[in-house]
């Protein structure tokens, strides 16, 4: 009577165990089968459909607007894509430390940073960028012609420019270097006891940054209130967010 009793124990033990080993057998079972549509799916299409199909287009398509339902904040990055969020998430990347607007068909220079390759190497804010490494910018989009600026540091970039009130094209050939861009794009006392700071992107550091220009501030002006500004900051780390505010 007793072993009866001790097998009904195990047995209603380990009916929990077995329900959740069945649950992940079929949900295994029913992502392989899904899987194998879409790519039975794709194998038709390059058959029989009628026209050239661009496959990495199509399958970027299927993936963003799969996680579209999920929401608006779950994304996929390709290969090519991940330095954009080294950038992002850093504030780090290899180039010439410039900024660059569209002015019509034209890619124009907005800002150069001090010290970086761009200002060492008299490239200006105003210049128009005519031609990087080859090949010509008129009519590409800001994000194509900064990709071609950004590149593994130490490597060789050539640039031709366009100069108000220079008749022929300039030509500038030096290397890329590691950019940091600094998050806290001001900071300074702008009222009686009121700081001011102005943030761009919430990078690696970025609250160690605000900690300390916000201390300074205290130290050095005494401020009372501050004005956090950001408006126009990209995002970036949730968890530096999250320490400014605490």
């Amino acid at each position: 009577m007793k072993k009866k009793k001790f097998f009904l124990f195990l047995l209603v033990l380990g009916f929990p165990f077995f329900v959740v080993a069945q649950n992940n057998d079929q949900r295994t079972f029913r992502i392989s089968k899904n899987l194998n549509i879409y790519n039975s799916l794709l194998r038709e299409l390059d058959m029989f459909y009628v026209d050239t199909l661009n496959y990495d287009k199509l399958i970027k398509t299927s993936i963003d607007e799969m996680l579209n339902r999920l929401d608006p904040y779950t994304v996929y990055l390709p290969e090519e894509e991940t330095e954009d969020l080294t950038f992002m998430t850093t504030g780090e990347y290899a180039g010439i430390g410039a900024l660059i607007m569209k002015d019509g068909n034209d890619i124009v220079v907005s800002e150069v940073y001090e010290g970086m390759p761009a200002q060492r190497n008299d490239i200006r804010a105003g210049d128009t960028i005519v031609e990087v490494d080859g090949e010509k910018t008129e009519g590409l989009s800001v994000n194509d012609v900064s990709n071609l600026l950004r590149g593994t540091p130490n490597s060789t970039i050539n640039i031709k420019i366009k100069r108000y009130g220079e008749k022929k094209i300039i030509n500038k050939t030096f290397l890329r270097e590691k950019i940091q861009i600094n998050p806290i794009g001001y900071a300074a006392e702008v009222d009686d006891k009121t700081g001011y700071v102005l943030l761009n992107e919430f990078t690696e550091n970025a609250a160690l940054g605000v900690k300390s220009v916000v201390n300074d501030l205290i130290k050095n002006h005494h401020i009372e209130s501050l004005v956090l500004d950001l408006r126009n900051n990209g995002g970036g780390l949730v968890d530096e967010a999250v320490q400014i505010l605490g």
